[in-house]
């Protein structure tokens, strides 16, 4: 039982702390917010946002009841914060503090639905949740903890539940939805049929190094649906309410389904796929494929696509490419499968990529550099002939570009900060806009495609019903609907003479399919088992290229272009598997756009500064929420509070705690809505420090108080492929402690200290299998100095760097590694010093960030330091291997290093101070696991180390330990 109650605990806080204490950085300060009051739900967004705001806002209202319904739970009023500046289409929930938090921008994927009404049904559901964990002994404990009990108490729920739930909510209560989209289950269908075997529930739930595994949406929705469809509607009702009310059981999840549905985690997993492997094999069976041939290296050693093709000419082709090995990059391949790279684009969202007369487009993601949820997206150029690459727009929100064959003009899409939605014409060499049309309807438009002769666009509109595919005369100004509504997912139009390729979904499974503009019948061009996308035809004419999905990765296909092999649409019969149409009949309703009130709302200004300080939870206890480690927790009897604003700006914590026979006050404070931003620490109790190379030292009344205030300025300048960030800073430390003032020969009282510093990193974006990043620099530098008594403290200089390279082999990788530390002082005649007493006080050896002793050695006091040290880090193995129920084990590492060191100290020798050296060198080996532990949700590294120390010629071993907690 105290095993059992230990893990609690440390489960619970590692959440808490980590997944609930969320914030996802600021907006300007300059921001205006209004808000909107209904019965369920608080909306707080900007001021360009009161018609959008007022239409979510009875959306939510509306859906309300609907939402809830399977669930059978209604929440208190939730807050909903809108956001419009980010481009990065998402959404979340959380709780402590309890809030909503959504971007408004429209997202580029292939929905079928409008964006608002995704986020209503899907976010809205998580709210549902949460709160639902609020009963019974969760609720009782909630007096204790406040709004971080209910979302502690979430982290016991399995993540592909959460979001599975959520997908399953979206898909019933609409006519679209993930789960009626076929790329949304061609990963595990693909799986399943080729692999002719599943994988464990562990791999398909933790993630694989060895093997590409669908995320936590696709598996979640495919267990919950299928749990729905087979134990009733109301299972997850019941186990839900049953995780709420024994949060005490290890595993209340496991013991709900154990009493609802008779069945486990593990065996709901193997039902599942054993049903979907026989369903999705009655229709592989029945799909015969259409004859093509595979133009890319189909022995792949790992899972490797290539998407989005352009066709140069017969036998060349431009692909993006992206593996589990490799970052994401552009290449040229030709008809022998031979590829050269061209480029590797930066962090993007969807991008698309479109290449004409030797330029290559394509849009990419770039923050604004003092406020995180201030997100661009702008259009990067890359010639292909002069290998330059630019960018040619700035602090734009343009997605999709396409560029016409005479390389001249740019089409793109625009959504601005008040969700209007534009179609953008940019000059291809200065990035000027030439001309800019609203869109009917403020319809999204997605994935715009010119036509040779530079008239017309063909692309799709995505509205309130669903996805038409459009024709807009650039000459002209004029719209033609060429097909839709559809709730169908349709896609990526491009001409070819009078006929339109695209994406659809129409058989239940993506193909290729064409249109004649003319006629405007549509016929089924590829036959694929798992999806087929992105078609091109060859200048020959004669000739289809196209990516198409397999269990490896997408793979790029050459077929003929022959129209005696299509199918007309009204002849494709669409074979899938339907368990979204029982949980749509379950819920006996959808979300209509016409049926949805257009109620007036009263519209109040949001006061940010009486919003300042939001008391969300509390604690029995106090503990150091920051600096928590799983080997020395640091909780004390006492208590404490946690305040964050629904803007995320104001954060902090006030704590009480009783330790080591004294009592303290503890107050945290972080301010970011200015730049820079603020930090403020005080820590009062205990008894007073004193510094003292005596034995004796005065008697004192007063207890220890330390006060920190903290300026910073943090700057992101992520730009391309790097993720790069600098954050200068200036820190004032004050604390009360007596000291031995040498100068006076006295006691004195009052230790302050200013300390300056910066932090400047640039690291590659990583694969999925590095093990650090290929490429990287990471410098830091500090310099503490004490203003009011320079005499007897001097100054400490710390610098520190780590450079990174890419290894010998794929996804290795060396990290090289300086430091150094010295500490500037005056020495002085300290004549009633014994020898052998602390003749120095020195500022606090504190090692600046990443900095490690030598392994092998014990840290120790020093007045400086110098370091260097090689590390060479690679995978051994990636065994995916179950320990039964005990273990997942996902990868083992090798990592070797060498240290060297360099310390100098101050002694006495001969009644004189001296500085002597003292060198250190250590190498060694480390052995490492990388796992899942007892179904634990985060990963953790277990390790040995063994090594030798050449100075006293002495081997030495260590245990290592490490606990992943912002992998989530």
């Amino acid at each position: 039982m105290k095993f059992h109650f230990l893990f609690i605990i440390l489960f619970f806080f590692s959440l808490n702390i980590f997944s609930q204490f969320y914030e996802t950085g600021e907006v300007p300060f300059s921001q205006k917010y209004n808000q909107i009051n209904t019965e369920h739900f608080k909306l707080v967004f900007p001021e360009n946002l009161i018609d959008y705001a007022t239409r979510m806002a009875n959306t939510m209202e509306y859906s309300y009841s609907h939402i809830t319904k399977s669930l059978n739970y209604n929440p208190k009023k939730v807050p909903v914060l809108l956001n419009s500046s980010s481009v990065l289409s998402n959404g979340y929930v959380s709780w402590a503090p309890k809030r909503m938090e959504v971007v408004t921008t429209p997202s580029r994927n292939n929905y079928s639905q409008e964006w608002m009404k995704e986020l209503v049904l899907h976010e809205s559901r998580h709210v549902i949740q949460i709160a639902k964990m609020n009963q019974g002994l969760t609720k009782i404990a909630g007096i204790g903890f406040g709004e971080m009990m209910a979302g502690g108490v979430t982290g016991m729920l399995p993540f592909w539940f959460l979001e599975g739930d959520a997908v399953c909510t979206e898909t019933a209560l609409s006519e679209s939805g993930r789960g009626r989209n076929p790329s949304f289950q061609s990963g595990w269908r693909s799986i399943l049929i080729e692999n002719n075997k599943s994988y464990s529930y562990e791999k398909a739930y933790y993630g694989s190094f060895k093997d590409y595994i669908p995320d936590h949406y696709e598996l979640g929705y495919q267990l919950t649906s299928y749990a729905r469809n087979n134990y009733g509607d109301d299972i997850w009702d019941n186990v839900l309410n049953h995780v709420g009310r024994n949060p005490y059981q290890l595993y209340p999840f496991y013991f709900g389904l154990k009493k609802y549905a008779k069945s486990s985690k593990v065996k709901l997993y193997n039902e599942t796929m054993d049903f979907l492997k026989t369903e999705w094999g009655k229709i592989d069976s029945e799909i015969e494929e259409n004859k093509y041939s595979v133009i890319n290296n189909t022995n792949k050693k790992v899972y490797t696509s290539y998407q989005k093709p352009i066709v140069m000419d017969n036998s060349f082709y431009i692909v993006e490419k992206s593996s589990l090995s490799d970052i994401k990059k552009i290449v040229i391949i030709d008809d022998k499968g031979n590829e050269k790279i061209l480029c590797t684009p930066g962090y993007t969202s969807d991008n698309s990529i479109s290449y004409a007369n030797g330029k290559l487009i394509w849009d990419e993601i770039v923050y604004d550099p003092l406020w995180p949820k201030k997100i661009y997206s702008v259009i990067k150029v890359f010639d292909i002939t002069s290998n330059k690459e630019k960018k040619l727009t700035s602090k734009s929100r343009y997605f999709h570009p396409n560029i016409s064959s005479d390389g001249k003009t740019i089409v793109c899409v625009e959504s601005d900060q008040s969700i209007q939605n534009y179609l953008v014409f940019l000059n291809a060499e200065t990035g000027e806009i030439l001309k800019k049309f609203a869109v009917p309807e403020n319809k999204f438009p997605q994935y715009p495609s010119w036509k040779k002769d530079g008239e017309k666009i063909v692309m799709t509109l995505l509205g309130s019903n669903g996805s038409t595919l459009e024709i807009f005369n650039y000459k002209t100004e004029k719209w033609e609907t060429l097909f839709g509504p559809t709730y169908s997912i349709i896609s990526k139009p491009k001409f070819f003479k009078n006929t339109i390729l695209f994406n659809g979904s129409f058989s239940g499974t993506d193909n290729i399919y064409t249109l004649n503009v003319e006629t405007k019948k549509i016929f089924q061009i590829t036959n694929s088992r798992f999806g087929a996308y992105d078609a091109c035809v060859l200048p020959n004419e004669n000739q289809l290229i196209y990516t198409n999905y397999t269990n490896k990765g997408y793979d790029l296909n050459l077929a003929d272009y022959n129209p005696d092999d299509w199918i007309p649409l009204n002849q494709v019969e669409k074979k899938e598997i339907n368990l979204y149409k029982n949980l749509s009949e379950q819920e006996g309703w959808k979300l209509e756009d016409k049926n949805i009130p257009n109620n007036e709302l009263e519209i109040k200004k949001y006061n940010k500064l009486g919003h300042l300080i939001n008391i969300h939870s509390w604690a029995p206890f106090y503990f150091d929420y920051d600096e928590i480690d799983f080997q020395n927790p640091g909780i004390y009897p006492g208590v404490q509070l946690f305040f964050q604003n629904l803007l995320s700006t104001s954060i902090g914590s006030l704590g009480y705690s009783y330790h080591d026979n004294g009592h303290y006050f503890n107050i945290t404070y972080d301010y970011k809505g200015t730049r820079p931003a603020i930090q403020y620490s005080m820590e009062y109790g205990g008894d007073i420090g004193t510094l003292s190379p005596f034995d004796s030292i005065p008697a004192t009344n007063s207890s220890n108080i330390s006060n920190n205030l903290r300026l910073y300025l943090p700057i992101d300048l992520t730009n391309n492929r790097y993720s790069e960030r600098f954050t200068p800073f200036v820190e004032a430390k004050f604390y009360n402690y007596q000291y031995y003032d040498y100068i006076d020969e006295k006691f004195a009282q009052g230790l302050n200290f200013i300390e300056y510093g910066m932090l400047y990193y640039r690291l590659l974006k990583q694969s999925t299998r590095d093990i650090r990043s290929k490429f990287g620099q990471i410098f830091q530098l500090n310099y503490v100095t004490s203003p009011n008594d320079n005499g007897n403290y001097g100054s400490l200089l710390r610098m520190y760097g780590t450079l990174y390279f890419p290894g010998l082999a794929k996804n290795h990788s060396i990290k090289l590694q300086g430091n150094y530390q010295k500490q500037y002082y005056k020495i002085h005649n300290f004549t009633q010093i014994e020898q052998g007493k602390e003749v120095r006080y020195f500022t606090s050896n504190y090692m600046p960030f990443g900095f490690t002793y030598p392994r092998g050695i014990q840290a120790q006091r020093f007045t400086g330091i110098s370091s260097l040290s090689v590390d060479y880090a690679m995978p051994l193995l990636y065994p995916d291997l179950n320990i039964g129920r005990l273990a997942y084990i996902m990868r083992i590492r090798l990592n070797g290093f060498v240290d060297y060191s360099r310390f100098q100290y101050l002694t006495i020798a001969n009644s004189n101070f001296v500085t002597a050296t003292y060198y250190a060198t250590s190498y060694g080996l480390d052995i490492i696991s990388d796992m899942h532990l007892a179904h634990f949700v985060f990963p953790i590294s277990i390790g040995i180390r063994t090594g030798f120390e050449t100075n006293t010629n002495s081997p030495f071993t260590e245990l290592l330990f490490e606990v992943d907690l912002g992998r989530y």
